[in-house]
């Protein structure tokens, strides 16, 4: 469990926007340690889940904090807690798929491989 991210809890904070900047993220070796000690690893497994299936809006923010996952810093943790912050402020919101079972599997393709 992340802390701060229980949305039964009245006092949790919600994002109108992933990033709290237009800054990427770095490697910063002297920044803050992180106050948590939750998985962070697993975390971004499951974000990079959700972005790949329902949430495509949130894949650059995922790949940038994806990039600290072998020594993650405070910054990086406010980041990942941010872009969670903000899924539960949009939860309405998402790629919504609807088949339609009477035409059943369509593809597209680009079969000129580009016009060459």
């Amino acid at each position: 469990k992340i802390v701060g991210l229980d949305p039964k809890d009245n006092k949790v904070k919600t994002h109108d926007s992933l990033a709290h900047s237009n800054k990427l993220l770095d490697n910063n070796p002297n920044g803050a340690p992180r106050k948590q000690h939750w998985n962070y690893r697993s975390a971004i497994g499951c974000l990079s889940y959700v972005q790949s299936m329902v949430r495509p809006d949130i894949t650059m923010s995922v790949q940038q904090v994806a990039r600290f996952c072998n020594n993650p810093s405070r910054e990086h943790e406010e980041a990942l807690k941010r872009i969670c912050r903000y899924l539960l402020r949009t939860q309405n919101q998402g790629l919504i798929m609807k088949p339609d079972l009477s035409k059943g599997l369509e593809c597209w393709l680009d079969a000129d491989w580009a016009g060459s």
